[in-house]
């Protein structure tokens, strides 16, 4: 509530502006002390609405420590520093094209990445991305997405500093995440990502009958591209890859 209605006091002009967020959380759980350190940064169409910062990420991770199924962590020191600036440094995701016709296991691809500016100008940048080695004879899915649609795969929280740590990793708001998704899945559990599982192992460790305590997820390649401004959106294309290119020497 102190948060919100210090945003509101400062931010009730109704223009563009980001909200950049730094949360530290110092606090003990039953492994020892620790210190989250968590940064958002968000875009605002219409002036500052204080009450979305109730969702920021600093104070889920907040929430999360004092009302979990593990334990309850004791607080010992809250900072959050929160800066306001005008202006609209964002671009989405409009289109997205591979650069060639055909694509082989092990090649460096081009893709093509039209942006557009809040302000409607477009642009394009060239993305280079490699193909797993042994993705021949498969069908991939790649994404471009803004940092807020992707999340890094993580186990089942086992305690509460697991927890903890899946709120803290987050990417930057001011980047591209692009994701190979391949044919394989595995799945999360609270002892680690289980990786390539047969369907058959797949469909006897997700019960469709049982409270869920797996997470299926698909097996992937990702890569984290820094942009100058807050990427917003997501595009996905599909491409069927080829045997590697064989060379005569």
């Amino acid at each position: 509530m102190v948060l919100a209605e210090a945003a509101d006091e400062a931010g009730r002009d109704a223009a563009e502006v980001v909200l950049t967020m730094h949360h530290e959380i110092e606090l003990d759980t039953s492994k020892g002390p620790r210190t989250l350190r968590i940064d958002e940064e968000v875009f605002f169409s219409r002036g500052l609405i204080g009450r979305i910062l109730g969702r920021s990420r600093g104070v889920t991770a907040l929430a999360a420590a004092l009302d979990n199924e593990f334990e309850v962590a004791r607080i010992r020191k809250i900072r959050h520093d929160i800066t306001m600036s005008y202006g609209a440094p964002v671009e989405s995701i409009e289109n997205l094209r591979p650069l060639g016709s055909e694509f082989h296991a092990g090649q460096v691809i081009q893709l093509e990445v039209t942006l557009r500016s809040y302000k409607g100008e477009t642009r394009t940048q060239v993305i280079p991305l490699r193909i797993p080695d042994d993705a021949a004879d498969e069908s991939i899915r790649i994404d471009i997405s803004a940092a807020d649609e992707v999340r890094p795969y993580r186990p089942l929280a086992n305690d509460l500093d697991d927890l903890l740590t899946t709120l803290e990793r987050r990417y930057p708001a001011r980047s591209m995440i692009a994701t190979i998704y391949r044919e394989g899945e595995g799945v999360s559990t609270k002892h680690g990502l289980i990786h390539d599982m047969p369907d058959s192992v797949m469909e006897t460790l997700t019960d469709p009958g049982a409270t869920k305590n797996t997470i299926r997820f698909k097996r992937m390649a990702r890569r984290v591209i820094r942009t100058k401004n807050i990427i917003e959106g997501e595009h996905s294309i599909k491409i069927e890859v080829l045997p590697p290119k064989s060379f005569d020497r």
